[in-house]
């Protein structure tokens, strides 16, 4: 059957490109800027722990050959996570690797300084949480060293997107949404912090495709935001979001509508589906058309470079094959409605 075909060269090619990282000093991304004609082979733990976040959320739906090689993927990936975790033994993750820091690894200028070195953060370390399976004892564990990041908001006290001392404060809505998922999915009770946490991302979906890079500085792309909101969405009933669900519903509609590149018109689709909504998509081919899934900004800290710091000649992007994958192999499940009535 030609769909099993697809779905089996997904799974594969994921797991062989997981070797081959693994075989060459642990690159499964990359990052770039056409502008600059800069490329460069990327060390980062977004794209494996998102990778298997989403082969994880589907794996009930396939075969038991394809959940064994899931299973085999998985078994590669957790314990490269170690290699991520606080240099200092703390509950949190980074981007790059801390034992030793290899912060913007593989390229020419700026792994040489300390100033461009990340803080750990709340989106790797959720996506990292989530896609171990840890628990709930973990997370409220976690939860301790949460509330001593939080920053004022305009729905009172949320948490921040950094863990370090010296960055600014930031809320990214796409990073808030992968925390309160792994809250929601660890069933813990919810705290002040969370409902402001909730009242804030209710409040900026009307901002998700006039100001993209001030809700989500690290996504800056509307069809990946909405793509976090549903993720959430689908996974649990959540009353103040759920109020603005049709509001989500008729963004989406308007993103996939005017979007010209075929990635971000899929993750529009998968959102679109995710949020219960009927879609004619022909077949479940994948092409080959990439796209960043994700964003440095290193200018952004700065406040005097204002909007330049968001210009595409002053952006990182990054990509990953394995991540893209993924998405193709959600976006197969949803589309033919062998997941469609599920939620995750």
């Amino acid at each position: 059957m030609e769909f099993n075909k697809t779905i089996d060269q997904i799974i594969s090619e994921i797991d062989s490109l997981v070797d081959s990282g693994l075989k060459w000093g642990g690159c499964w991304s990359s990052r770039y800027n056409h502008f600059w004609k800069y490329h460069r082979p990327d060390n980062n733990v977004f794209s494996l722990a998102s990778t298997l976040f989403i082969l994880n959320q589907y794996k009930n739906h396939l075969s038991d050959s394809q959940q064994d090689t899931i299973n085999n993927i998985a078994k590669k990936i957790i314990p490269v996570y170690a290699g991520y975790q606080n240099k200092d033994g703390r509950n949190t993750y980074n981007f790059y690797p801390t034992k030793p820091s290899q912060h913007f690894g593989n390229g020419l200028l700026m792994h040489r300084f300390d100033h461009f070195r990340l803080p750990d953060d709340i989106d790797d370390t959720a996506m990292v949480y989530l896609s171990s399976a840890i628990g709930p004892v973990e997370v409220k564990a976690l939860k301790k060293t949460l509330k001593n990041h939080l920053s004022v908001s305009s729905s009172g006290l949320v948490y921040d997107t950094w863990f370090g001392k010296n960055m600014p404060h930031e809320h990214d809505v796409c990073a808030l949404c992968n925390l309160m998922f792994l809250i929601f999915s660890s069933n813990i009770p919810l705290e002040t912090e969370d409902i402001n946490t909730l009242s804030f991302l209710a409040e900026n979906i009307q901002h998700i495709r006039t100001k993209p890079y001030a809700i989500a500085r690290h996504y800056g792309h509307p069809a990946l935001i909405v793509y976090h909101y549903a993720r959430l969405m689908a996974g649990f009933k959540i009353e103040v979001l759920e109020k603005r669900k049709k509001e989500l519903v008729e963004i989406s509609k308007n993103i996939l509508l005017a979007e010209k590149n075929p990635f971000f018109r899929k993750i529009t689709e998968i959102t679109l589906l995710k949020l219960g909504e009927p879609l004619k998509i022909k077949g479940f081919d994948y092409d080959d058309c990439e796209a960043y899934t994700f964003i440095g900004a290193p200018l952004a800290p700065y406040s005097f470079f204002g909007k330049l710091a968001f210009k595409k000649p002053f952006l990182i992007f990054y990509q990953s094959r394995i991540h893209y994958l993924a998405i193709n192999l959600e976006h197969i499940l949803l589309s033919s409605n062998i997941a469609g009535k599920q939620t995750f």
